[in-house]
Protein backbone atom coordinates (compact mmCIF):
# COMPACT_ATOMS: atom_id res chain seq x y z
CA UNK A 1 0.00 0.00 0.00
CA UNK A 2 1.42 3.38 -1.02
CA UNK A 3 1.18 6.79 0.59
CA UNK A 4 -1.51 8.01 -1.82
CA UNK A 5 -3.63 4.90 -1.18
CA UNK A 6 -3.93 5.72 2.51
CA UNK A 7 -4.91 9.31 1.80
CA UNK A 8 -7.63 8.05 -0.53
CA UNK A 9 -8.94 5.66 2.14
CA UNK A 10 -9.66 8.24 4.85
CA UNK A 11 -13.01 7.57 6.52
CA UNK A 12 -13.34 4.22 4.76
CA UNK A 13 -14.97 2.40 7.70
CA UNK A 14 -18.11 4.52 7.56
CA UNK A 15 -19.04 3.45 4.02
CA UNK A 16 -20.31 6.90 3.04
CA UNK A 17 -23.24 7.14 0.63
CA UNK A 18 -22.56 8.33 -2.89
CA UNK A 19 -23.38 11.94 -3.82
CA UNK A 20 -26.85 12.11 -5.35
CA UNK A 21 -28.31 13.85 -8.35
CA UNK A 22 -32.12 13.99 -8.11
CA UNK A 23 -34.78 14.14 -10.83
CA UNK A 24 -38.57 14.48 -10.54
CA UNK A 25 -41.17 16.53 -8.84
CA UNK A 26 -35.92 18.80 7.63
CA UNK A 27 -33.32 16.51 14.12
CA UNK A 28 -30.72 17.48 16.45
CA UNK A 29 -28.02 14.88 17.09
CA UNK A 30 -28.38 12.63 20.11
CA UNK A 31 -26.14 13.61 22.98
CA UNK A 32 -23.92 11.02 24.64
CA UNK A 33 -24.44 10.57 28.38
CA UNK A 34 -20.71 10.67 29.08
CA UNK A 35 -18.48 12.58 26.70
CA UNK A 36 -15.48 10.63 25.43
CA UNK A 37 -14.24 13.20 22.93
CA UNK A 38 -14.68 16.50 24.79
CA UNK A 39 -12.27 19.15 23.42
CA UNK A 40 -9.54 20.46 25.70
CA UNK A 41 -8.33 18.85 28.89
CA UNK A 42 -5.12 17.01 29.72
CA UNK A 43 -3.16 14.17 28.16
CA UNK A 44 -2.30 10.63 29.20
CA UNK A 45 1.08 9.12 28.29
CA UNK A 46 -0.39 5.61 28.52
CA UNK A 47 -2.30 6.37 25.32
CA UNK A 48 0.98 6.54 23.40
CA UNK A 49 1.76 2.97 24.41
CA UNK A 50 -1.69 1.94 23.25
CA UNK A 51 -1.18 3.67 19.90
CA UNK A 52 2.20 2.01 19.42
CA UNK A 53 0.58 -1.36 20.02
CA UNK A 54 -2.28 -0.61 17.63
CA UNK A 55 0.18 0.48 14.94
CA UNK A 56 1.62 -3.04 14.93
CA UNK A 57 -1.63 -4.34 13.45
CA UNK A 58 -1.32 -4.52 9.63
CA UNK A 59 -3.49 -1.93 7.92
CA UNK A 60 -5.45 -4.54 5.99
CA UNK A 61 -6.49 -6.14 9.31
CA UNK A 62 -7.76 -2.94 10.94
CA UNK A 63 -11.52 -3.14 11.39
CA UNK A 64 -14.15 -1.12 13.26
CA UNK A 65 -13.00 -2.43 16.66
CA UNK A 66 -9.45 -1.31 15.90
CA UNK A 67 -10.71 2.12 14.84
CA UNK A 68 -12.73 2.58 18.03
CA UNK A 69 -9.69 1.75 20.20
CA UNK A 70 -7.51 3.95 18.00
CA UNK A 71 -9.62 7.10 18.36
CA UNK A 72 -10.03 6.62 22.13
CA UNK A 73 -6.25 6.41 22.52
CA UNK A 74 -5.50 9.16 20.00
CA UNK A 75 -7.81 11.78 21.54
CA UNK A 76 -5.65 12.53 24.60
CA UNK A 77 -2.34 11.05 23.53
CA UNK A 78 0.58 13.51 24.02
CA UNK A 79 1.95 13.76 20.48
CA UNK A 80 4.59 15.72 18.60
CA UNK A 81 3.82 18.34 15.95
CA UNK A 82 7.12 18.63 14.05
CA UNK A 83 6.01 21.73 12.17
CA UNK A 84 3.22 24.16 12.97
CA UNK A 85 2.19 24.70 9.35
CA UNK A 86 -0.02 22.21 7.59
CA UNK A 87 1.28 20.41 4.52
CA UNK A 88 -0.70 19.52 1.41
CA UNK A 89 -1.34 15.80 1.02
CA UNK A 90 -1.39 13.88 -2.26
CA UNK A 91 -5.17 14.33 -2.28
CA UNK A 92 -4.79 18.13 -2.35
CA UNK A 93 -6.11 18.72 1.19
CA UNK A 94 -4.20 20.31 4.11
CA UNK A 95 -3.00 18.13 7.00
CA UNK A 96 -1.23 18.76 10.28
CA UNK A 97 1.66 16.35 10.78
CA UNK A 98 1.32 14.62 14.17
CA UNK A 99 3.37 11.68 15.40
CA UNK A 100 4.47 9.62 18.38
CA UNK A 101 7.43 11.14 20.26
CA UNK A 102 10.86 9.59 20.13
CA UNK A 103 11.83 7.60 23.19
CA UNK A 104 13.82 9.43 25.92
CA UNK A 105 13.78 12.74 24.05
CA UNK A 106 12.11 15.91 25.42
CA UNK A 107 9.27 17.38 23.38
CA UNK A 108 6.36 19.79 23.53
CA UNK A 109 3.19 17.72 23.58
CA UNK A 110 0.05 18.35 21.54
CA UNK A 111 -3.16 16.35 21.62
CA UNK A 112 -6.02 15.99 19.21
CA UNK A 113 -8.36 17.03 22.04
CA UNK A 114 -6.40 20.26 22.40
CA UNK A 115 -6.09 20.99 18.69
CA UNK A 116 -9.53 19.84 17.48
CA UNK A 117 -11.34 23.20 17.44
CA UNK A 118 -8.40 24.93 15.79
CA UNK A 119 -8.30 22.25 13.09
CA UNK A 120 -12.03 22.60 12.46
CA UNK A 121 -11.82 26.39 12.28
CA UNK A 122 -8.95 26.21 9.80
CA UNK A 123 -10.27 23.27 7.78
CA UNK A 124 -7.18 21.12 8.39
CA UNK A 125 -7.04 17.35 8.82
CA UNK A 126 -4.43 15.16 10.51
CA UNK A 127 -1.79 12.89 9.02
CA UNK A 128 -0.57 10.67 11.84
CA UNK A 129 2.91 9.23 11.39
CA UNK A 130 4.85 6.86 13.62
CA UNK A 131 7.83 9.25 13.90
CA UNK A 132 8.80 12.91 13.27
CA UNK A 133 10.63 12.03 10.04
CA UNK A 134 7.40 10.82 8.39
CA UNK A 135 8.82 7.34 7.99
CA UNK A 136 5.42 5.62 8.00
CA UNK A 137 1.94 7.08 7.67
CA UNK A 138 -0.44 5.35 10.11
CA UNK A 139 -3.75 7.17 9.66
CA UNK A 140 -5.28 9.99 7.62
CA UNK A 141 -8.02 11.90 9.41
CA UNK A 142 -10.33 14.13 7.43
CA UNK A 143 -11.93 17.27 8.87
CA UNK A 144 -15.32 15.54 8.75
CA UNK A 145 -14.04 12.83 11.12
CA UNK A 146 -12.79 15.41 13.62
CA UNK A 147 -16.20 17.06 13.43
CA UNK A 148 -17.83 13.71 14.23
CA UNK A 149 -15.79 13.27 17.41
CA UNK A 150 -16.46 16.80 18.65
CA UNK A 151 -20.19 16.99 17.87
CA UNK A 152 -21.42 13.39 17.99
CA UNK A 153 -18.87 11.83 20.36
CA UNK A 154 -18.23 8.97 17.95
CA UNK A 155 -16.10 8.54 14.86
CA UNK A 156 -19.05 7.28 12.78
CA UNK A 157 -20.95 10.56 13.15
CA UNK A 158 -24.61 11.58 13.39
CA UNK A 159 -26.67 8.73 14.93
CA UNK A 160 -29.62 9.39 12.60
CA UNK A 161 -27.43 9.28 9.50
CA UNK A 162 -25.76 6.10 10.75
CA UNK A 163 -29.08 4.37 11.41
CA UNK A 164 -30.44 5.29 8.02
CA UNK A 165 -27.18 4.34 6.34
CA UNK A 166 -27.26 0.88 7.93
CA UNK A 167 -30.80 0.32 6.68
CA UNK A 168 -29.80 1.46 3.21
CA UNK A 169 -26.84 -0.92 3.04
CA UNK A 170 -29.00 -3.80 4.28
CA UNK A 171 -31.59 -3.14 1.56
CA UNK A 172 -29.21 -2.95 -1.38
CA UNK A 173 -25.54 -2.63 -2.18
CA UNK A 174 -24.97 0.62 -4.03
CA UNK A 175 -21.89 0.99 -6.20
CA UNK A 176 -19.57 3.92 -5.41
CA UNK A 177 -19.83 6.97 -7.61
CA UNK A 178 -22.63 9.39 -8.48
CA UNK A 179 -26.00 7.86 -7.68
CA UNK A 180 -29.12 8.95 -9.58
CA UNK A 181 -32.36 9.06 -7.60
CA UNK A 182 -35.79 9.55 -9.16
CA UNK A 183 -38.45 10.68 -6.70
CA UNK A 184 -42.03 9.51 -7.02
CA UNK A 185 -44.62 12.24 -7.57
CA UNK A 186 -46.54 11.31 -4.43
CA UNK A 187 -43.44 11.50 -2.22
CA UNK A 188 -43.24 14.54 0.02
CA UNK A 189 -40.01 16.43 -0.48
CA UNK A 190 -39.23 19.29 1.90
CA UNK A 191 -36.85 22.06 0.89
CA UNK A 192 -35.35 24.31 3.54
CA UNK A 193 -32.20 25.76 5.01
CA UNK A 194 -29.75 23.57 6.96
CA UNK A 195 -29.57 24.27 10.67
CA UNK A 196 -26.41 24.81 12.71
CA UNK A 197 -26.67 21.17 13.77
CA UNK A 198 -26.47 20.04 10.15
CA UNK A 199 -24.08 22.72 8.91
CA UNK A 200 -21.87 24.31 11.60
CA UNK A 201 -20.17 27.59 10.75
CA UNK A 202 -16.69 26.09 10.33
CA UNK A 203 -17.99 23.53 7.84
CA UNK A 204 -19.85 26.19 5.88
CA UNK A 205 -16.70 28.32 5.72
CA UNK A 206 -14.60 25.41 4.47
CA UNK A 207 -17.15 24.39 1.84
CA UNK A 208 -17.49 27.98 0.62
CA UNK A 209 -13.73 28.33 0.28
CA UNK A 210 -13.42 25.01 -1.57
CA UNK A 211 -16.20 25.74 -4.06
CA UNK A 212 -15.04 29.28 -4.65
CA UNK A 213 -11.41 28.33 -5.23
CA UNK A 214 -11.74 24.86 -6.77
CA UNK A 215 -15.09 25.16 -8.56
CA UNK A 216 -14.65 28.88 -9.40
CA UNK A 217 -18.11 29.76 -8.10
CA UNK A 218 -18.75 33.41 -7.25
CA UNK A 219 -21.48 32.69 -4.68
CA UNK A 220 -21.69 29.04 -3.57
CA UNK A 221 -25.16 28.19 -2.28
CA UNK A 222 -26.71 25.32 -0.35
CA UNK A 223 -30.09 24.04 0.77
CA UNK A 224 -31.48 21.13 2.75
CA UNK A 225 -33.70 18.54 1.11
CA UNK A 226 -35.62 16.11 3.30
CA UNK A 227 -37.21 13.05 1.72
CA UNK A 228 -38.18 10.27 4.12
CA UNK A 229 -38.35 7.90 1.19
CA UNK A 230 -34.58 8.18 0.82
CA UNK A 231 -31.69 7.06 3.02
CA UNK A 232 -30.21 9.24 4.30
CA UNK A 233 -33.40 11.28 4.44
CA UNK A 234 -31.57 14.57 5.02
CA UNK A 235 -29.37 15.75 2.16
CA UNK A 236 -27.22 18.85 1.90
CA UNK A 237 -27.88 20.22 -1.59
CA UNK A 238 -24.99 21.92 -3.36
CA UNK A 239 -25.91 24.76 -5.70
CA UNK A 240 -24.51 23.24 -8.85
CA UNK A 241 -26.29 20.95 -11.30
CA UNK A 242 -25.02 17.82 -12.98
CA UNK A 243 -25.19 19.64 -16.31
CA UNK A 244 -22.71 22.24 -15.01
CA UNK A 245 -19.94 19.63 -15.05
CA UNK A 246 -18.09 18.26 -18.07
CA UNK A 247 -19.47 14.75 -17.52
CA UNK A 248 -20.98 12.57 -14.76
CA UNK A 249 -17.56 11.14 -13.84
CA UNK A 250 -16.17 14.62 -13.20
CA UNK A 251 -19.30 15.56 -11.25
CA UNK A 252 -18.94 12.50 -9.04
CA UNK A 253 -15.25 13.14 -8.39
CA UNK A 254 -15.81 16.80 -7.54
CA UNK A 255 -18.81 16.08 -5.30
CA UNK A 256 -16.96 13.31 -3.44
CA UNK A 257 -14.17 15.77 -2.66
CA UNK A 258 -16.65 17.82 -0.60
CA UNK A 259 -17.15 14.80 1.67
CA UNK A 260 -13.72 15.50 3.15
CA UNK A 261 -15.39 18.28 5.18
CA UNK A 262 -18.52 16.32 6.20
CA UNK A 263 -19.45 13.49 8.59
CA UNK A 264 -19.05 10.25 6.60
CA UNK A 265 -22.76 9.37 6.55
CA UNK A 266 -24.02 12.86 5.68
CA UNK A 267 -26.22 12.92 2.57
CA UNK A 268 -24.89 15.13 -0.23
CA UNK A 269 -26.82 16.04 -3.35
CA UNK A 270 -26.22 18.10 -6.46
CA UNK A 271 -28.86 20.71 -7.27
CA UNK A 272 -31.86 18.98 -8.89
CA UNK A 273 -33.49 20.52 -11.95
CA UNK A 274 -36.66 21.27 -9.98
CA UNK A 275 -34.76 23.55 -7.56
CA UNK A 276 -33.68 27.12 -8.30
CA UNK A 277 -30.74 29.01 -6.83
CA UNK A 278 -33.23 31.50 -5.36
CA UNK A 279 -34.47 28.69 -3.08
CA UNK A 280 -30.93 28.22 -1.75
CA UNK A 281 -28.85 30.30 0.66
CA UNK A 282 -25.31 31.58 0.12
CA UNK A 283 -22.82 29.69 2.26
CA UNK A 284 -21.54 33.04 3.53
CA UNK A 285 -24.82 33.37 5.49
CA UNK A 286 -23.73 30.49 7.74
CA UNK A 287 -20.52 31.89 9.20
CA UNK A 288 -19.36 35.25 10.62
CA UNK A 289 -17.97 37.77 8.20
CA UNK A 290 -14.28 38.66 8.44
CA UNK A 291 -13.61 41.75 10.51
CA UNK A 292 -11.28 43.94 8.50
CA UNK A 293 -11.32 46.75 11.03
CA UNK A 294 -13.68 48.93 9.02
Amino acid sequence: MGLFDLFKRGGREADAPAPVVATGSVVKPKQAVTRVYAPGGGTDMANNDTLAELFRVPQEERRAGWTDSFFRALWRAPLVVPQARAFTGPDGFPYLHMCLPEKNKPYQSHSLAGEAMMLLDQGVGIALFDSPDKSFLQYVMQVGQIDCLVRYDHWLGDPQDCEEGAARRAAAKVAPGLEAITTEKQQEVLIGSPSEALLPSYTARALEKHMREQWHMEEPRVALMVNHGMAPSRNLVIGRKLSDFADPETAGEEARALRWYLPPQRGLMLQPDMMTLEEMRPLTDFFPKENNGD
